[in-house]
């Protein structure tokens, strides 16, 4: 596993509590900070040692979009990989936060065990710029 640090940025409850699931299942040992949002998502990175390893980050959240996060760390965290996770499929969507400097983009799944093999696939990406 090449991600042992994640911080997964969303306002949605359930698809938190999902996620936290799934990557327990996965690897347990693996670390997991959440953000509410892109502001509590800076913060994080600002104030909460060591960086994660990876970012999953919703695209539509109230206060800062993913793709506003994105542009606003890229200048201090180059090489942090962000997965933009959300549940839009939309191509404009995709081509936005690569242009934004996303790494990968997922869109959310509804069962479970897809969710699961979504994390596990993305975890085992080298996702270095």
């Amino acid at each position: 596993m090449l991600h042992k640090k994640i911080l997964l940025v969303d306002d949605d409850a359930d698809d938190l509590h999902f996620f936290f699931e799934a990557i327990k299942e996965i690897d347990p040992t693996l670390i997991c900070a959440f953000a509410n949002n892109g502001l509590e998502a800076i913060e994080h990175l600002n104030k909460v040692p060591p960086l994660p390893s990876l970012i999953f980050l919703d695209l539509n959240m109230p206060g800062m979009s993913g793709i506003e996060f994105i542009e606003k760390i890229r200048p201090a965290y180059k090489t942090l990989p962000v997965v933009m996770y959300t549940t839009s499929s939309a191509p404009e969507d995709k081509i936005k936060t690569r242009a934004a400097g996303a790494n990968y983009f997922l869109t959310k799944q509804s069962d479970f065990h897809k969710i699961k093999a979504q994390l596990l696939e993305v975890l085992e990406m080298d996702l270095s710029v």
